[in-house]
């Protein structure tokens, strides 16, 4: 089966009152655009908006909270494909 990664090992569990965010992040994040040099760009507001309308997501507090805790989500992703594309470049040009 091979080894497992250090990071799976040690990755956090959702709260059961996260899991229904972390569904609708999946989701949403099939909607992000993508740059020309190929980097994730945020997820529209727009689709996060699309995605109240068709959820039933429908008083101005849970829609606040709910794009809040999006683009916190989305804001940590795309930290996270930003570090390791850097480390990927820098291993990529590392001298021999």
């Amino acid at each position: 089966m091979g080894i497992k990664p250090k990071a799976l090992l040690n990755r956090p569990t959702p709260l059961p009152t996260h899991e229904e965010l972390l569904r609708a992040f999946n989701v949403l994040s099939s909607s992000r655009h993508y740059s020309a040099h190929g980097h994730p760009l945020p997820i529209p507001v727009s689709e996060m908006f699309a995605f109240c309308q068709m959820f039933f997501v429908s008083t101005y507090e849970e829609r606040e909270q709910f794009v809040h805790f999006i683009q916190g989500l989305d804001s940590a992703y795309m930290t996270q494909v930003a570090e390791n594309s850097a480390t990927r470049t820098e291993s990529d040009v590392a001298p021999n």
